[in-house]
């Protein structure tokens, strides 16, 4: 079963590469899992094209930097697929691992030996249509909207400040539109906002949704006063994820944090731990909510997301709705003074942005702190050191703080029940007791468990993607490995199917040719048609000593190129020479421009007409043909048109002769 509809899969062509200029491609189309159009030169342009016309889903290669040289390159080869942006998937990735296409043929059983372009291409999209490959993960899926000021306005005066009210205003009608929109069609957005004296200066809109999803609801703009540019958001770095595979958040550290955090154009984040202790503190300009959940599962569970105004704004409450955490927000906005006085002695805050982030993460804290100390006097009883962290928060949550620690043992020491039991008892025991009980219990689960739990996470996630992809090979190997012969052959049929239509229509025009031929032919008896020599053919043939123009029986010659002026003077003359000029030679040119040049010259024996002043004739490999009537009627109108010329001349000239006598009269009568 087809997991994508329509794929077109790429191999580049051999000596071509994108660091050299554009390159080539073999490609191939697959819909509905039957390849439906090959090509083995394609320029990259004119595969986006087609991606794009054809409503591709995804684009399949065995290495992606045969697109471009790195990532960003990457991005901007898909951002110019006209439409909407197909997925990019790597077939030759199957997990963590990396394989040869000879290899794919092997596993499937589709093709065996060295694959030409085409063929590769072929199993390609092939391939990635059932399933197989990764994903390449270029873009977030969010995308980044722009409004602002088409330009500055100038310095001085009170137009100045005319101006620069009215853009404000302007921008802000235009973001509060955007605004709207977005609400109506339930689409999840933050907003920046960046405020002027009179209104919006700028603003960005991070809209969670793929760029299609916009289309017909926000439009690009660039016009004199405002700017809106749309675009997609780019990851940070490559990312690859199976196909198929649900797209999974996890952290990456067992600890559970407090995350302070001040949104805004500029947007904060501190990061503390249970302890107290600063894991880290940042800020970014234009953060979206996905790239900070992010960074957040790179330092543990974001446990706590807090803020330092009340209410909270919203960005603050949807990044603690997505991460399914607490939300913290003071009784009171906290103050500047406060602020100053709870990160005091922090080196770490380089801004504004950072410190209000850092004294809502110290506040939350703060207002924990008793119940983080009860739990740890709690764990006391038991004399042995085990993760408290989970504890902590199911307290903060509302559990009591007893037996969320019996909760955080159980789990952490893996006990069986039997154990669970004895530890209810002695937690009413001695000191000494605890001490025989926990050293048994540490010899045979504490390293045991510490170093087991993470390797059997990444195992089972291996695991799973392992078998993901094997049971998508043997599918691919049991559904299309024992029809391939077939799937060969019918692949050979659609083929030739295809070559002979192409010789159908190639015989259809040669039957066209032959029909025209002869219809000129017969022409020809009757004195309908006149043949003219090109003068390419007979340049050639003159050099191989097989022929000139004066041994034409017709003396008409088409210089179908162009050629120094000396060679047709020479050509002409030799030509007219040779029959004494008793006979008239036709010479006709591309362009009335040429003939222009030319009759000035050639002798004036030569008549000379262009292709502009012949209504119709016929191309016909050395040769051109024209309607004997046809050419008649241009040399008339083009000696015609000489003949008035001259008649222009000889009258100027009278006119110039007689206003000489004129003055010359008037002259000896002064005298």
């Amino acid at each position: 079963m087809s997991i994508l509809r329509r794929v077109v899969g790429l191999d580049i062509v051999p000596g071509s590469s994108p660091q050299a200029g554009e390159p080539l491609f073999a490609l191939a189309l697959v819909e509905e899992g039957r390849v439906t159009l090959r090509m083995e030169r394609v320029p990259l342009s004119e595969v986006l094209a087609l991606v794009g016309e054809r409503g591709v889903e995804a684009i399949a290669v065995d290495n992606i930097y045969e697109l471009a040289g790195d990532f960003r390159g990457i991005a901007e080869v898909l951002r110019r697929v006209p439409g909407k942006t197909p997925r990019l998937v790597e077939v030759t990735r199957l997990g963590d691992e990396v394989v040869s296409v000879e290899a794919l043929c092997v596993l499937t059983g589709l093709c065996r030996g060295k694959l030409s372009p085409v063929e590769t291409a072929e199993l390609l999209a092939v391939l990635a249509s059932r399933g197989i490959g990764s994903e390449v993960l270029v873009f977030e899926e969010e995308t980044r909207i722009r409004v602002g000021r088409g330009r500055v306005p100038g310095q001085g005066g009170m137009s100045r400040e005319r101006y620069k009210r009215n853009i404000e205003q302007l921008v802000k009608r235009k973001v509060a539109e955007i605004l709207e929109k977005l609400d109506k069609a339930g689409i999840d957005y933050d907003l920046f906002v960046r405020k002027g004296g009179w209104g919006v200066v700028g603003a960005t809109f991070v809209v969670y949704a793929p760029r299609e999803r916009l289309n017909g609801l926000v439009k690009p703009e660039s016009g004199h006063d405002i700017f809106v540019e749309i675009s997609p958001v780019r990851r940070e770095s490559i990312e690859y994820r199976p196909l198929g595979a649900t797209p999974k958040r996890s952290a990456r550290s067992e600890r559970y944090t407090i995350v302070g955090v001040d949104p805004g154009m500029t947007t904060g984040v501190a990061i503390l731990d249970f302890s107290g202790s600063i894991v880290s503190v940042f800020s970014r300009r234009l953060l979206s909510r996905g790239q900070l959940v992010k960074l957040l599962l790179d330092f543990g569970h974001p446990a706590v997301i807090a803020s330092d105004v009340s209410p909270a704004p919203a960005y603050v409450k949807k990044l603690a709705s997505q991460l399914g955490a607490l939300l913290f927000t003071p009784q009171r906005s906290l103050s500047v003074d406060e602020k100053r006085r709870l990160t005091s002695g922090y080196p770490q805050v380089e801004n504004s942005h950072q410190r209000d982030a850092l004294a809502a993460a110290l506040k939350a804290f703060n207002e924990y702190r008793e119940k983080f100390d009860a739990v740890e006097q709690e764990a006391s009883k038991y004399g042995l050191s085990i993760p408290l962290d989970k504890a902590k928060l199911q307290v903060v949550k509302g559990l009591p703080v007893s037996l969320a620690v019996k909760e955080a043992a159980k789990e952490y020491l893996q006990l069986s029940t039997k154990e669970e039991l004895a530890l209810q008892d002695i937690a009413q025991g001695g000191a000494e007791e605890q001490l025989r009980f926990y050293r048994k219990l540490a010899e045979r689960l504490l390293q045991e468990n510490k170093a087991l739990t993470l390797e059997l996470r990444e195992a089972t996630k291996r695991v799973s993607e392992l078998e993901l992809t094997l049971k998508k090979l043997l599918s691919v190997r049991k559904t299309l490995g024992a029809d391939a012969e077939k799937v060969k052959l019918d692949s050979r049929v659609e083929q030739l199917q295809r070559e002979a239509s192409h010789l159908k229509a190639k015989l259809q025009q040669l039957e066209d040719r032959v029909s025209e031929l002869e219809r000129i032919l017969l022409g020809m008896a009757f004195s309908k048609y006149r043949l003219a020599i090109k003068l390419s053919w007979l340049v050639e043939k003159t050099r191989e000593n097989e022929g000139t123009l004066q041994e034409l029986s017709d003396n008409i010659v088409f210089i179908d190129k162009s050629y120094p002026l000396e060679l047709v003077q020479d050509l002409v003359f030799k030509t007219l020479k040779a029959k004494d000029f008793q006979s008239s030679v036709i010479v006709v040119t591309r362009s009335s421009k040429e003939a222009e040049t030319l009759r000035r010259a050639i002798p004036p024996e030569a008549q000379v007409i262009s292709l502009e002043d012949i209504a119709q004739y016929f191309d016909i490999g050395p040769i051109v043909a024209f309607e004997s009537k046809e050419l008649a009627n241009a040399l008339t109108r083009r000696t015609q048109g000489d003949i008035s010329k001259i008649k222009g001349i000889l009258e100027e000239y009278r006119r110039e002769r007689l206003r000489l006598l004129k003055d010359l009269k008037e002259s000896n009568l002064s005298a």
